[in-house]
């Protein structure tokens, strides 16, 4: 379960890279797009670092390359700015026909929305908000500390209070810009008013208005290519917009970098720190592995439910290949633990699935090679491990071992010898390969005895025993199986012949010390034992048990291989539909 789980860990990796990929190839690609197409690496960096302060010759400048479109940086270029135009260069009309208005519907000419004002030196337009528009009354990010005193004092001039007194005693450039900042904070609306264009303080971007409609003495404006105008009307770049691009680029990168931690992380952890003992790693149990372990009827948390398992697993003496087992719990009820993975590997399964499947013996009814334990009363299926071959035949491992240590299988087992019945759906395939047999032994002569009670239930019962012996064999020991058993009939009248006169070793037998092949066991006294009817006049004795197995395996002596009357063999024919049946599935 432990290399289970760290397998598990493991198997997400190609998941965790896949994702640090994606994500940084749509991060990279994002960032292009917005680089190359969008400029978003401009706007970022304005955005951020700015507004960057130029005085009237640095403006003269900006604008200039603004023209002529050239940058000292193609990935740096500042467009984001706060002037300094110095007091009266922005002209001021006293005539309100002489301004130049747009309004927020050009057709009826309502709502002006902004206003438009010649600069004397550089030749451009400043674009100013009106009243009306919310952006009028904003508080813009003024780095005052920045400007000249002279520009300071003509500030402090003409701010509403009254403020000419005040200043005349100040020294330090330190005091105008404090007494600015508190006026500016008191009330925005009317600093922006009575200081911007007379004193030549603005902030925003230049742009072209050539597409732009406004007006002035009622008709329409003409604005030009080559016309620049600084833009102070709204923000250099919309909040929303910066936002929304930030916070895609963050979760790209921190998704890449969650990733990352991630796929680090389980190298560390399951690769060297676990497979050296310095760390270990929470064991996750799914539903299914709990339910399993529910049924071995143990206390205590699914976590020592587990460890007691392991140990029932260690001690267990009833394995066959590693992956079927018989265990007892403490109180001595058995289960059939079947693995579905390697003990001795970590092969990979569904980590929700339970690497084993716990089966109580006394639900057992079935056991079939092909199919694998029927159990309930509904007979639901657990099949075999998908590893299984045909030399691993786990159907007769299991039978064998459950009738040698389980009284209540065996019990089962003989009670479905006597009680099933011949027409069954499990019995068709041996009743086909059969009932030519068995009528031609049924003659005339011997009907009577066939029909009797005793010796029809002795047949049924091999029949039955054949039946279910089939049921436990592979479609290749079908195919290759070279050796048939003795015939239903025949073995039902050597029980009954033996069980009504047996047998018995007496001490004569005893002394010449008689060796049956079968068990490899000399003959003891107050044994049975039985003859094969070989020809000849010396019979080859063995137990009567082992004879009775060695007719149910093959109908031909130990010794001298002579043939009794057997069941016919099968052929290919006769075996093409299980076959094709036994590929498909």
């Amino acid at each position: 379960m432990d290399r289970l789980h760290i397998e598990h860990c493991l198997l997400k990796q190609p998941s965790y890279f896949r994702h640090i990929i994606y994500s940084f190839i749509l991060l990279l690609i994002s960032t292009l797009i917005g680089t190359i197409f969008f400029q978003l690496h401009i706007q970022v960096f304005n955005s951020i670092f700015g507004p960057f302060h130029l005085n009237l010759e640095q403006f003269i400048q900006h604008v200039n390359n603004f023209k002529s479109q050239q940058s000292s940086s193609r990935f740096w270029k500042i467009e984001y700015i706060q002037v300094e135009l110095n007091e009266n260069n922005i002209q001021q009309s006293f005539n309100t026909y002489d301004i130049i208005r747009q309004y927020s519907d050009p057709v009826t000419r309502q709502y002006s929305i902004a206003t438009y004002k010649k600069v004397q030196y550089p030749d451009i337009y400043v674009k100013l908000p009106t009243s009306t528009q919310e952006y009028f009354h904003a508080q813009f990010p003024f780095r005052f500390h920045l400007y000249s005193i002279r520009t300071l004092k003509c500030i402090v001039k003409n701010l509403p209070s009254d403020s000419e007194m005040t200043h005349r005693s100040w020294v330090e450039k330190i005091d105008y810009v404090k007494y600015i900042k508190k006026q500016y904070d008191k009330n925005s609306t009317q600093f922006n008013r009575a200081i911007l264009t007379k004193c030549g303080i603005l902030i925003g971007y230049l742009y072209r208005p050539r597409n732009e409609k406004a007006f002035i003495q009622g008709k329409q404006h003409q604005f030009y290519s080559f016309d620049i105008a600084l833009n102070i009307t709204q923000p250099y770049y919309p909040f929303y917009k910066f936002l929304i691009c930030g916070l895609i680029a963050l979760w790209l990168l921190l998704k890449t970098l969650f990733y990352i931690i991630l796929y680090l992380r389980n190298i560390i952890c399951c690769k060297i720190l676990h497979k050296y003992g310095l760390t270990k790693i929470s064991l996750k149990l799914s539903k299914n592995v709990q339910e399993e372990l529910w049924l071995l009827n143990l206390d205590g948390s699914s976590h020592e439910q587990l460890l007691k398992f392991d140990e029932f697993v260690r001690q267990c003496e009833h394995r066959f290949n590693n992956q079927l087992l018989i265990i007892e719990n403490d109180q001595n009820h058995l289960f059939v633990v079947l693995f579905q993975v390697d003990l001795q590997k970590c092969s990979t399964i569904h980590y929700e699935s339970s690497p084993f499947i716990i089966c109580p013996e006394s639900d057992i009814r079935i056991i079939r090679h092909d199919e694998g334990i029927l159990y309930g009363k509904d007979l639901s299926k657990i099949p075999w491990p998908i590893t299984m071959t045909g030399e691993q035949n786990f159907a007769e491992w299991l039978h064998q071992e459950l009738m040698e240590i389980s009284s209540g299988y065996r019990q089962r087992y003989q009670q479905r010898l006597q009680n099933e019945r011949f027409g069954q759906q499990q019995c068709v395939t041996f009743r086909n390969r059969h009932r030519l047999s068995i009528h031609q032994h049924r003659d005339v002569s011997n009907r009577s005895i066939v029909h009797s009670s005793y010796m029809a239930r002795l047949i049924h019962e091999e029949e039955n025993f054949q039946t279910l012996k089939l049921e436990r064999q592979s479609i290749g020991q079908r195919i290759y199986e070279r050796d048939s058993p003795a015939s239903a009939r025949f073995i039902a009248e050597f029980r009954m012949k033996h069980e009504q006169n047996k047998i018995i070793v007496d001490t004569k037998m005893a002394n010449e010390q008689i060796q049956c092949i079968v068990c490899l066991e000399y003959l003891k006294l107050n044994e049975q034992y039985a003859p094969w009817p070989c020809p000849g006049k010396k019979k080859h004795i063995f137990h009567y048990q082992c004879m009775l197995s060695s007719l149910r395996s093959k109908n031909k002596c130990p010794l001298c291989r002579h043939e009794v009357d057997g069941v016919p063999m099968p052929t290919i024919q006769n075996l093409m539909p299980e076959l094709f049946r036994h590929i498909v599935l």
